[in-house]
This record gives C-alpha cells, structure tokens and sequence, in this order.
C-alpha cells in the first residue's frame, strides 16, 4: 500500500511534493481504517502527516505472497523512495 497527497505538503511535513507519505505491507483495509483515524487525531504525529486534504492510495494485492516478500517489497520501495529522494516517506517512521 502506497499512501501520497495530491497537493503540495503542508508546511512543517518537510516532504518533497512528489514523496510519498507512507509505505506498508499487510491488511489493506484495517490500514486504511487506522490511518484515516489517526488523521483525526492531531496530537498524533502521523495524523499531522495524514491528515492533509486529500489522500492517494495503492496497492498491489497477491494471497499466494508468503510474508516475508511482502516485507522485502516494502523495504524496497522504502529504499527506493530514499535514493529518489533522500529521505524516507514522511509518514513512514512516526509510528
């Protein structure tokens, strides 16, 4: 799953306009779910981060993918946004 916002980033989220906000791996739904909670929630750090005015996202679904690929998928596109970009999606370690 692949989180971006379609505008240019609030001030003080430090992203380039093209980064990403969040990269994740797992149940897509609930994901989507606690995010979008997450946003309402303005103490939160990432729901500083997801809460901007619009959300894109994404996603590659295959049941037959043991986890471990799932999570090597994730990192790999977490890397890739850093050599992009130099810094990881803005969201992606706030946990």
């Amino acid at each position: 799953m692949i989180q971006r916002e379609r505008r240019e980033p609030s001030p003080g989220l430090g992203g380039d306009p093209r980064g990403l906000l969040y990269v994740g791996e797992g149940a897509i739904r609930a994901r989507l779910s606690a995010h979008a909670e997450q946003a309402l929630v303005r103490e939160h750090r990432q729901g500083r981060v997801f809460a901007v005015a619009r959300l894109e996202c994404s996603w590659v679904r295959d049941p037959a993918w043991p986890s471990f690929q799932r999570l090597k998928l994730e990192t790999d596109l977490i890397a890739a946004h850093v050599l992009e970009l130099g810094t990881a999606p803005c969201g992606q370690f706030l946990g």
